[in-house]
């Protein structure tokens, strides 16, 4: 019989669940870990985040998950999964970060959850423990059927072989599968959630739908409607001025300018209104930026955090420059372009 989209889906869940818990229960060194999830292709890389993520959200991490575990990751403190994770509340957009990224933001998604998790285990969980995770042991025999590729004889084996349980299996309901709604079963959901995961989630599955060339460009602007629509009733529940959700509003703004057109009399696909908005959200001035970047690492947390969100804010504009007619807004967001490069 032939194995489904939605079976190589939910293998794959099974598969992250095993390497991160085994990573997490020292089974697996963190190295090894990595070495798993660099061998992947980059789109399979952004479900390992997205996955991983929503188990730190189980966790319920803290400040202190956050600190303790990116000093166990070999990741530097000041780089942006390190700052993001660290945040209160942390922000567990690793998936949306760039390509060159996703290594460090999975040493530190694991490291981080591997603290919690602990934590957890030794409260929670001790002395009467039912999580099928938390009963990892190092069998030798392979279990017959054993459903998961590159577990052979020698890797961990769940102790109940026959009741295979992910990480997030104790959930009261299970988590729907946005991917396959149409687009107004979505968009009714979307206006009538705020929670923040949810929210999230038809993020990021609208936004590879209006990603996806098969469809119309008046299809994927819809698409990416929604997806933005999603992206700011989380920017509604999180902490003034959250780079995060900005970042995703401009990014996402910007490709669709890019690949399908702008649109004057929409806000949204307009390069100057994205322009204005952009200089809204910026607090410091390119000068300002170029100075303190010079000795950055001598600088406070809160002021390295600040010059980061600065890059992140403006990782569009080079493109975006290009749409943008002669005045103010282009000759402001110029100078951004070469600054972004000194930041940290």
């Amino acid at each position: 019989m032939t194995e489904t989209s939605s079976d190589r889906g939910h293998t794959f869940r099974q598969e992250i669940a095993r390497v991160v818990n085994e990573v997490t229960q020292g089974l697996r060194t963190l190295d090894a870990g990595t070495a798993w999830f660099s061998g992947l292709a980059p789109a399979r890389r952004q479900e390992v985040l997205q996955e991983v993520a929503g188990y730190a959200m189980q966790a319920h991490i803290t400040s202190a998950d956050g600190r303790a575990g990116v000093a166990n990751s070999g990741v530097k403190p000041t780089a942006n999964p390190s700052v993001m994770i660290c945040m209160d509340p942390p922000r567990y957009g690793f998936a949306s970060l760039p390509a060159d990224e996703h290594v460090k933001a999975f040493r530190v998604l694991v490291s981080v959850f591997t603290v919690a998790d602990s934590r957890r285990r030794e409260t929670y969980c001790k002395g009467a423990c039912g999580h099928a995770w938390h009963n990892l042991t190092a069998e030798a025999e392979q279990p017959s059927g054993w459903p998961w590729p590159g577990f052979g004889p020698g890797r961990a084996v769940l102790r109940t072989p026959h009741r295979i349980i992910a990480l997030r299996s104790h959930r009261r309901e299970p988590v729907p599968d946005l991917s396959t709604w149409p687009f107004e079963r979505l968009q009714a959901f979307t206006t009538g959630t705020n929670d923040w995961s949810q929210l999230e989630s038809v993020r990021v599955v609208a936004q590879q739908h209006a990603y996806d060339s098969n469809r119309s460009y008046d299809a994927r602007r819809r698409w990416a409607e929604l997806s933005l629509l999603a992206n700011r009733r989380m920017r509604s529940t999180a902490p003034e001025g959250s780079a995060r959700e900005l970042r995703q509003d401009f990014m996402l703004r910007t490709w669709v300018i890019d690949h399908l057109g702008p649109q004057g009399d929409n806000s949204a696909w307009n390069p100057q209104a994205l322009g204005s908005d952009t200089l809204v959200a910026l607090r410091l001035t390119p000068s300002d930026a170029a100075a303190l970047a010079d000795n950055w690492r001598d600088l406070p947390i809160e002021q390295i955090r600040e010059l980061r969100r600065h890059k992140n804010l403006t990782a569009h504009l080079e493109r975006l420059i290009t749409h943008l007619r002669p005045g103010p807004t282009h000759d402001q967001l110029l100078p951004w372009i070469e600054t972004r490069q000194l930041l940290p």
